[in-house]
């Protein structure tokens, strides 16, 4: 870091907020549209489908940190 002034340690911010602002019903519903194409198209049987409760799943994973530039905004993982 010595030899590099410009760069410094920083933590980036986490990604929670842009996970929650697409979901949306345009989203959803392009998701489900997919979804009844390819289930069409492969024909999977129910024992391949995998289902899911998500109670336990986190969204907002803790960033590590990461060497970026200083003065910069916006720090990306």
């Amino acid at each position: 870091m010595r030899r590099h002034p410009r760069l410094s340690y920083r933590k980036p911010e986490n990604t929670s907020i842009a996970r929650a602002a697409a979901l949306n019903k345009t989203n959803v519903d392009s998701f489900f549209k997919n979804y009844a194409e390819i289930q069409a198209k492969y024909n999977f049987s129910f024992d391949c489908i995998w289902n899911t409760d998500e109670t336990g799943v986190t969204t907002g994973l803790q960033a590590p940190k990461v060497i970026a530039e200083t003065g910069k905004n916006g720090v990306v993982y």
